[in-house]
Order: C-alpha cells, then sequence, then structure tokens
C-alpha cells in the first residue's frame, strides 16, 4: 500500500475506519450521513441521504411513487403484492435485454402492438382478430397474452416448458420449487388450475395473487428466492445464491418471449418476402374495399373512380393499389363528409 499515492492510501485507510465502525455498531442507522465541512449542501430523501447519482437518485425518487401506484391499480393489487415482488430480480433480469429495453418495455407494460390495441387506431387497416385462430368474424382477439397461447404456438410451447425445466434442474432448484413453478407455468398458458402440495401453498397463494402470467414478465414473489436460498443454504458463493437463481430464471422467461414474439411477428407479417407482400396486399385491399362502401354517398362527379369492379382490384399490383389509396382516399372522405353535411 505504501506504493500507492498519499490520496489513495488515505481512502484506503477511510474505507477501514468506515467498515471497523459499521462492524462496532452494526444497529446504527446510516442512511443519514453528516454533512461535511466542504460540502456546501446535501440532499435528504425519505430513503436516507442522496450522496452519488443525484440526478438519478432525485428522478427515482419522484416516479417511483407514482409508478407503484399505477401499477397496483392498473393489476388490481394490494400494497403488500408489489413489495412482495422481487423487483432487484426483475431490474437484473431486464437489464440483460438492455438493447431490446424498448420492446421488453412494451411488453412489461402491457402495450405491445397486438391486434386488439392497433385496431383501436385503424380498425380498417389493422385486424384486431388473430391471424391463425381467426374466421375473420373477430371473435379471437389477439391479445398480449394470447402471443403464447395461441394454437400455433403449440411447438414453442413445448420447447419452452422442456427448456424451462432444464434450465431450473441445471440451477440446482429446490426439486419442490422446480415442479411448482413449471405447473404454475402450465396453468397460464392453458388456464387449467393445478394442485399444490401443503408445505408450497403460501407460496403459491403469493405468486397468485401477482399472477402467475407475470411470470413472464419476470415479476416473482420473494418466497421463491426465500426457499431458494434455504435450499442453497451455506453452499451459497457469490455466484451461486438465490438472487442470481431468480435473476436467471427470469432472464430465461424474457429470452423465450422474444422468440415467441419473434414467431409472432413472422405469422403476422410474412416470413418472406414474398409473404410479406401478400400480407401487404391483403392491408390494401381491405381499405380500398373499405373506400368502396361509399360509393352511394358521394357525389356523381366522383362515382367514376369506382367503376373498375373490386375484384378486379384485388389483383392489381401492391404498388397500383397503393396509388389508388395514395390519390383517392382524402378525395373521396372529403366528398362524403361534404355529403354528409348537405345531405
Amino acid at each position: 500500500m505504501k506504493q500507492l499515492p498519499l490520496p489513495a492510501q488515505l481512502n484506503v485507510d477511510a474505507d477501514k475506519l468506515a467498515g471497523d465502525c459499521m462492524a462496532a455498531h452494526p444497529d446504527k442507522d446510516y442512511t443519514v450521513v453528516p454533512i461535511l465541512p466542504t460540502s456546501g449542501v446535501q440532499l435528504h430523501l425519505s430513503a436516507g441521504t442522496i450522496t452519488y447519482n443525484m440526478k438519478k437518485e432525485v428522478s427515482m425518487a419522484r416516479t417511483t411513487e407514482p409508478m407503484k401506484q399505477y401499477m397496483i391499480k392498473k393489476y388490481g393489487w394490494e400494497e403488500e403484492t408489489f413489495l412482495d415482488i422481487d423487483w432487484e430480480a426483475h431490474r437484473r433480469g431486464a437489464n440483460r435485454h438492455h438493447k431490446q429495453r424498448t420492446t421488453l418495455n412494451k411488453h412489461l407494460g402491457n402495450i405491445l402492438p397486438v391486434g386488439k390495441v392497433v385496431s383501436r387506431y385503424d380498425p380498417v387497416k389493422y385486424r384486431s382478430d388473430c391471424p391463425f385462430c381467426s374466421t375473420g368474424d373477430g371473435t379471437c382477439l389477439e391479445t398480449c397474452s394470447h402471443v403464447y397461447r395461441c394454437p400455433a404456438r403449440s411447438a414453442w410451447r413445448k420447447q419452452f416448458m422442456s427448456g424451462l425445466r432444464k434450465k431450473l434442474n441445471s440451477l440446482g432448484t429446490e426439486i419442490g420449487l422446480m415442479e411448482m413453478m413449471l405447473a404454475g407455468v402450465k396453468s397460464a398458458l392453458t388456464r387449467q388450475q393445478f394442485r399444490v402440495p401443503q408445505d408450497l401453498r403460501n407460496l403459491a397463494a403469493a405468486q397468485e395473487a401477482i399472477g402467475w402470467t407475470h411470470l413472464f414478465k419476470g415479476r416473482i414473489s420473494k418466497q421463491w428466492i426465500d426457499r431458494q436460498q434455504d435450499h442453497i443454504g451455506n453452499k451459497a458463493t457469490k455466484k451461486n445464491n438465490a438472487l442470481n437463481w431468480a435473476t436467471t430464471v427470469i432472464d430465461y422467461f424474457f429470452t423465450q418471449w422474444f422468440k415467441v414474439w419473434d414467431q409472432r411477428n413472422l405469422d403476422r407479417h410474412g416470413h418472406d418476402y414474398q409473404g410479406q407482400a401478400n400480407k401487404l396486399k391483403d392491408v390494401a385491399f381491405r381499405e380500398i374495399t373499405h373506400l368502396y362502401t361509399f360509393v352511394e354517398a358521394v357525389s356523381d362527379d366522383i362515382r367514376w373512380l369506382f367503376q373498375t369492379p373490386l375484384e378486379e382490384c384485388r389483383h392489381w399490383p401492391l404498388f397500383r393499389q397503393r396509388a389508388w389509396i395514395s390519390n383517392w382516399e382524402n378525395v373521396i372522405k372529403k366528398e362524403h363528409a361534404t355529403q354528409m353535411e348537405t345531405g
């Protein structure tokens, strides 16, 4: 240590003294830091004194409570339920997908651009139903949860469940925890009840209060971590501990969810160039069909726009369909509105 510069030596001595003081006074509250003579100002929040990352900490203090109340109201939780979620494991798991944070945040907030959501913006252009299991009558809405419950995702579900068992087993998960998580996830996918062992009923009730589908959003009860920590016992290390276990499990849920979301996007928008072109033509033809419904409500001056039979429009190339819509959509809608006003 003598080879270090004097400021570094003093810093090491200060850390040693601080550690000795904390060890000698374990019950002392260290959240409030005495103001230093050289400090012009200090910021004290309810969590304690802010000594670094002031901008981040102030932002967190301002937004955390409103966000908590919003989530409690949105999901029908009690405050105890919110506090029972291990948010640190959730944060760590989400940070492993930092490059995809925009899509992940939409997933976590239940605001993904699924059919039910985007159809509110333009019900003609965007279909609300699932492209696979719907019969075209709008009875099968594509919701966020439908993405992984859709009958077309059966292969993904099989692979997901098999992979989850392998992942939990490789992490040294306590057998009771592993079986209940597998049963709970299966219940979330199939909406079927499952039997809970007597010694795990409190844990199951805690996760039930959060929601089993929230496992796909990385929101797990702290009781999972506590149970796994008891299982690890004194074998816990810096790498092998319950918090890392929970983080890795959450990371698996996020990783697999991204896979099923990618699969959904291919199914919705096409797997190759030709498939994408066909999907775009379907959208364009729906728009043209909708505009053709105005034929009786527009003046004779522009009815010539509808002289081409609708079925013939279906076989137009995509560029011609888009050109017709771009050229005449506003004209037709404006004329229709004028006719409605004047009677």
